[in-house]
């Protein structure tokens, strides 16, 4: 899940002053591996803004303020034991 104010993944809204907040949880049981490690990558139009290891159990949330340049901003979840991307999110725009 991802929003930035009232927006949520999917929309668009303008950046300036605003925070983008991303929770990540509910891991589906296919992917759901206690023992494999985890990273969650936030991106905006220019790379990689954020990474941070997750474990597949509970929510994970992390806050960013937003580059009011960026063009979109965009999540995906890792399984960085196996290397696999395992979840894509869809962007929110800039206004």
């Amino acid at each position: 899940r991802m929003c930035m104010g009232d927006t949520l993944t999917g929309g668009q809204c303008a950046f300036e002053g605003q925070t983008l907040t991303v929770c990540v949880s509910d891991f589906h049981p296919s992917v759901q591996h206690p023992s494999h490690e985890y990273r969650l990558d936030v991106m905006d139009d220019e790379g990689t803004v954020l990474t941070q290891p997750i474990s597949c159990e509970g929510q994970h949330f992390v806050t960013l303020p937003a580059r009011t340049d960026a063009k979109f901003y965009r999540a995906e979840v890792f399984d960085a034991t196996l290397n696999l991307r395992i979840a894509v999110g869809n962007p929110i725009w800039n206004k």
